[in-house]
């Protein structure tokens, strides 16, 4: 770029920055000495084989990378070429002989470096490299050059690898968004990020603002490539073109818009049911209808691009429906319809019914439920068998007033109608109950099963003969079932609980095996002779 273009280029970007102080402008020629902070330096679009010093005023600013303490430091903005880049810092002739400490920014306002190289004290000669491999081609970097504690040297700037000074950016292409808008409208126009673009200048219809701002933004690459315009009364053209800081636009491209306004709409009648009082009408500013009637509303409808037209509607609020169906008493299990809804569970119901105006209308009922198998099971005692213990069993079913007992045995027929039964002979037996409640009659039944052990346990018993050889004989009794008791009982008042006594005297022995389960007995007898 010759010396009369690149000065032209820097008032350029003097105005820009004025107008929108965001885009860092490139430095005239011959460029000028490092700035003394970073909101003040310009692009350096060569920064190979630049000569300095660090005699600027010292700043005092903030500790960068957790270990560079600024000083006397100045700043030198400039555009990656390529994504890996190497800058060499060579200091020579520093004051206190240690030397100088770098770092690299991808913006001014952020809060550390990309990379640094802090220096050590007495490297008043050793190079400082800094190495990046992530640099955005086309963007604005910021190199810091500061002196270590505040030393003071001459300094020589290099690129040992890479490429600073980014070729022009891609010509851009055409924006996408609406192309019919209305007073107001806040829309989103955008283009792909453009290739080696560093910034983006864009250009709105008159009366228009991008951003908030004017009809004219010019937005660093990194969010620039989309913008909102809120338009005024025109259309227009909605034009963008891509630059960076060492090669400025040329091709600018082009969306037409047409601004038209929208016309008054009027909406249908709309019938608003008793129960969807109060009314809110969904427009702004909302208006609330409380009471049956028909009024007709206006007010201005907003579009999602933030046009405004009149809108209209006529309201049409319909008095309540109420029906009354009284208490519904029903058995457990059965349902009551209502509106095609099954109602099952005690209650006290409201529903809302469609009417033949297409508006709900409010149906209130009760719901009394009858569950006669509450009181339908049966008690008995354990094991619910008829013993010879327990010859005859009760048998007991819930008891309440306004219920009717039936009970009945295999056959059907009707033994008691109380709430109990006295039962002595084994079989099937039901338990019937019958509640009623306002015309509702619910029945519930209950089986169960008496059974019957009477049956005596087998029993056996052996006697003997009593000589002179043999003064006593062991009676002994049997029984296949086990836990039985024994009883004997013989001449001159003898007894015994044993299974198997001895005794001494001639004659009849009687044994009784009862089962204690059922207090059932079987009786044998045995004789004791005597041989002379």
């Amino acid at each position: 770029m010759n010396k009369t273009n690149r000065s032209f280029f820097f008032c350029l970007f003097l105005l820009v920055q004025v107008a929108q102080a965001q885009i860092t402008p490139p430095c005239p020629f011959p460029p000028p000495t490092g700035a003394e902070d970073c909101s003040s330096t310009c692009v350096y679009c060569d920064l190979e084989g630049y000569v300095g010093i660090n005699n600027g005023t010292p700043s005092g600013g903030n500790t960068v990378c957790g270990q560079i303490v600024l000083h006397n430091d100045q700043w030198f903005g400039f555009v990656a070429g390529t994504s890996s880049i190497t800058i060499t810092v060579t200091p020579s002739n520093c004051q206190n002989g240690d030397g100088l400490q770098t770092a690299v920014f991808d913006d001014c306002s952020a809060p550390d470096a990309l990379v640094c190289n802090p220096g050590a004290i007495g490297n008043g000669e050793i190079p400082l490299p800094l190495q990046y491999e992530n640099y955005t081609v086309g963007q604005t970097y910021f190199l810091l050059v500061d002196g270590w504690s505040g030393d003071i040297c001459d300094f020589t700037i290099s690129i040992s690898d890479g490429l600073i000074g980014a070729p022009p950016a891609d010509n851009a292409p055409i924006p996408s968004g609406p192309t019919k808008v209305c007073l107001g409208a806040s829309v989103v126009y955008q283009v792909p990020e453009v290739e080696n673009a560093g910034y983006y200048q864009w250009t709105a219809p008159p009366g228009a603002s991008i951003n908030g701002m004017g009809a004219f933004a010019s937005l660093e690459a990194s969010e620039g490539h989309s913008i909102t315009v809120t338009f005024g009364q025109s259309g227009g053209n909605i034009c963008v073109k891509a630059g960076n800081a060492c090669n400025p636009p040329s091709v600018q491209s082009c969306l037409a818009v047409v601004n038209q306004p929208i016309p008054p709409t009027i909406l249908a009648p709309l019938v608003i049911c008793a129960d969807d009082l109060p009314y809110e009408w969904p427009v702004d500013p909302s208006i609330i209808i409380q009471n049956p009637g028909s009024p007709t509303l206006s007010t201005i409808l907003y579009t999602d691009l933030g046009c405004d037209s009149i809108v209209k509607q006529t309201i049409l609020a319909l008095p309540p429906i109420v029906v009354n169906l009284g208490q519904k008493v029903l058995c457990q299990g059965n349902c009551f319809q209502v509106g095609g809804t099954s109602f099952c569970n005690p209650g006290v119901y409201s529903e809302y019914l469609s009417s033949y105006q297409g508006c709900d209308s409010l149906v209130n009922f009760s719901i009394s439920v009858l569950d006669p198998a509450t009181y339908a099971p049966i008690q008995a005692p354990q094991g619910q068998t008829i013993t010879c213990l327990q010859p005859t069993l009760p048998l007991l079913g819930g008891n309440q007033a306004n219920i009717n007992h039936y009970w009945k045995n295999s056959q059907g027929d009707t033994l008691g109608t109380n709430a109990a039964l006295l039962v002595n002979t084994p079989g099937y037996y039901t338990h019937q109950v019958v509640l009623g409640q306002a015309g509702t009659t619910c029945s519930a039944s209950k089986k169960i099963l008496i059974k019957q052990n009477t049956t005596p346990p087998p029993a056996t018993a052996t006697g003997g003969t009593l000589d002179a050889s043999h003064p006593t004989v062991q009676l002994v009794g049997n029984c296949i079932i086990s836990g039985v008791t024994y009883s004997w009982t013989g001449p001159n008042g003898f007894t015994s609980n044993l299974r198997k006594p001895i005794v001494s005297v001639p004659g009849v022995y009687t044994l009784t095996v009862t089962n204690p389960q059922t207090g059932c007995s079987s009786i044998v007898t045995v004789e004791v002779g005597m041989m002379n």
